[in-house]
This record gives C-alpha cells, structure tokens and sequence, in this order.
C-alpha cells in the first residue's frame, strides 16, 4: 500500500513537474523575434531594409558563432503582404570572411503566429556575407502576416556588422490592418463569455 502511494506521488510530482520541463526547453532555444513596418497599405515596388539594430537587440549574436538559430520577421500593426512569384531573403554581413550557414526551414507566418508554405529555400555564402533566402521559383499569392527563417549561422568568429531583409513580387502589395484577434484575445473573449453564462444559469436556478 505504501509502494503504490510512493507511485502515485512520484507520477504527480511528475505531472506538474512537466510545463516547467517544456518552459525550460522553450527558453533555451535560440530564437530573435522583431517587427518591421513593410509600408502601405497599397502596392509597393519591393522592400529593403537595415534591421541590424533590431535584430542585435532582439539577441542575434553578434559574432559568426554557428548557432542554430530561428527568426520571425512579423509587419507592423496587424499588416500582411501578399504578392504573386513572391521571394524574400535575409542578409548578414561581417567583418571578415566567414564560411559554412545553412538554411534549416523557411516559410510565410499566418494572421495566428503559424509557419505556413514552407520549402527548401536556399543559401549563399561569400565573403563577409551569407543570405538565407526563400526558393527561386516561390508562387505565394496568399496573405501573410510575416516570414520565418530557421539557419544556422556561418563561423569563423568575425563581428556582425549589418543585418538586412528584402522581400519581392511580380505583384505586391501591403494589406492591412487585418482587424483579425490574437488567439490570447480570443480566448479571453471565451472565457468572459462563459463566466457571464454561469452567472445567468446561477441566476434562473436561483430563482
């Protein structure tokens, strides 16, 4: 009796031991997160720009150390893009030639923070410089609300010393903002709703 009560103990002190076990595996995985502004609404010719700062500050090393590292690139103010033969890359430039990066996953993040239309991608390295890049034949003519690369970064040890993102279409357009809820919202919306049910069905049994 006493064994089956130790158990018992051992798989509950398990149970709650278990989202802090995954909390700590989330926390160390190497990921940088920002947000850009991609212009508009309306079409635009393409995007180019220097996001070196927000990316140090969001924790891109700052040094070609060969870590294995996931970016999310999300746009401004609940925008998405959307553009036929679209393509994207992400450039990183050092202060002396590097080698080696590699292109793990790349895809489009949807309205709700999910990677959508993944593929291949590609990358090249030369220089002081390595580009992590989407396919060269992309047909995504689907709104999203921002890019997600997963690489791995080259090595040799020299500074960063510029990050930069650019994206392209036959076709392109900014649209926004979408209006849509964060899923947190939603479900704060849900979990208001059912309280005032609970509190209408206290109300008639009550009476």
């Amino acid at each position: 009796m006493n064994a089956l009560r130790c158990t018992t103990r051992k798989r509950m002190l398990a149970a709650a031991l278990a989202p802090l076990a995954l909390l700590m595996t989330t926390m160390d995985a190497r990921a940088v997160e920002i947000t850009i502004d991609p212009g508009g609404p309306g079409v635009i010719s393409s995007f180019n720009e220097d996001i070196t700062s927000a990316m140090t500050a969001a924790g891109l090393p700052t040094s070609a150390d060969g870590a294995s590292l996931d970016i999310r690139v999300l746009y401004a103010d609940g925008k998405q893009v959307r553009g036929a033969s679209f393509n994207f890359g992400l450039n990183l430039t050092y202060a002396l030639p590097i080698s080696g990066g590699s292109i793990l996953r790349v895809g489009l993040i949807d309205e709700f923070g999910a990677v959508v239309s993944e593929q291949s991608g590609g990358v090249s390295t030369f220089g002081n410089s390595v580009i992590y890049r989407s396919g060269s034949s992309t047909q995504y003519d689907i709104p999203h609300s921002g890019l997600f690369f997963s690489v791995l970064l080259p090595t040799g040890g020299a500074s960063l010393t510029s990050a930069s993102l650019n994206f392209g279409a036959d076709f392109l357009e900014v649209i926004g903002p979408t209006g849509i809820a964060e899923p947190g919202t939603v479900a704060l919306l849900a979990l208001g709703f059912f309280g005032i049910g609970l509190l209408r069905r206290r109300r008639v049994i009550s009476t």
